[in-house]
Protein backbone atom coordinates (compact mmCIF):
# COMPACT_ATOMS: atom_id res chain seq x y z
CA UNK A 1 0.00 0.00 0.00
CA UNK A 2 1.47 3.27 -0.96
CA UNK A 3 0.73 6.44 1.17
CA UNK A 4 1.23 9.81 0.32
CA UNK A 5 2.46 12.74 1.91
CA UNK A 6 0.42 16.07 0.87
CA UNK A 7 2.41 19.44 0.44
CA UNK A 8 2.54 21.38 3.56
CA UNK A 9 1.29 25.13 3.02
CA UNK A 10 0.69 26.40 5.96
CA UNK A 11 4.79 27.00 6.76
CA UNK A 12 5.92 29.16 9.88
CA UNK A 13 6.21 33.00 8.39
CA UNK A 14 4.09 32.76 5.30
CA UNK A 15 0.11 31.47 6.66
CA UNK A 16 -2.14 34.15 5.82
CA UNK A 17 -3.04 35.29 9.72
CA UNK A 18 0.81 36.82 9.44
CA UNK A 19 1.26 38.26 6.02
CA UNK A 20 -2.45 39.01 4.89
CA UNK A 21 -2.69 42.29 6.74
CA UNK A 22 0.84 43.19 4.98
CA UNK A 23 -0.23 41.99 1.21
CA UNK A 24 -3.72 43.57 1.17
CA UNK A 25 -1.91 47.27 2.18
CA UNK A 26 0.98 46.56 -0.19
CA UNK A 27 -1.40 45.74 -3.03
CA UNK A 28 -3.63 48.82 -2.26
CA UNK A 29 -0.55 51.11 -2.48
CA UNK A 30 0.49 49.65 -5.39
CA UNK A 31 -2.63 49.92 -7.17
CA UNK A 32 -3.31 53.54 -5.65
CA UNK A 33 -0.07 54.76 -7.05
CA UNK A 34 -0.75 53.05 -10.49
CA UNK A 35 -4.03 55.14 -10.58
CA UNK A 36 -2.63 58.09 -9.65
CA UNK A 37 0.63 57.98 -12.18
CA UNK A 38 -2.19 57.28 -14.68
CA UNK A 39 -4.09 60.07 -13.98
CA UNK A 40 -1.12 62.63 -13.59
CA UNK A 41 0.15 61.20 -16.92
CA UNK A 42 -3.88 62.02 -18.85
CA UNK A 43 -3.91 65.58 -17.09
CA UNK A 44 -6.88 64.02 -15.49
CA UNK A 45 -5.80 65.93 -12.06
CA UNK A 46 -2.71 68.27 -11.89
CA UNK A 47 -2.09 68.58 -7.91
CA UNK A 48 1.04 67.40 -6.33
CA UNK A 49 1.80 66.90 -2.85
CA UNK A 50 4.50 68.61 -1.00
CA UNK A 51 7.92 67.26 -0.85
CA UNK A 52 7.50 66.17 2.81
CA UNK A 53 4.67 64.18 1.86
CA UNK A 54 6.92 62.08 -0.07
CA UNK A 55 9.48 61.81 2.36
CA UNK A 56 7.24 60.92 5.21
CA UNK A 57 5.62 58.28 2.87
CA UNK A 58 9.89 56.99 1.79
CA UNK A 59 10.79 56.69 5.63
CA UNK A 60 7.56 55.05 6.45
CA UNK A 61 7.81 52.33 3.88
CA UNK A 62 11.55 52.40 4.53
CA UNK A 63 11.21 51.79 8.23
CA UNK A 64 8.43 49.18 7.73
CA UNK A 65 10.60 47.06 5.18
CA UNK A 66 13.24 46.79 7.80
CA UNK A 67 11.12 45.49 10.28
CA UNK A 68 9.90 43.11 8.20
CA UNK A 69 13.41 42.14 7.01
CA UNK A 70 13.79 41.41 11.08
CA UNK A 71 10.77 39.75 12.20
CA UNK A 72 11.43 36.82 9.07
Amino acid sequence: MRTYTLIRTNLEGYGMSINGPETALLTGLGLLLVIYAVAQWTNVFTYTPPAIVYFIAGVVLLLWGVSLNRRS
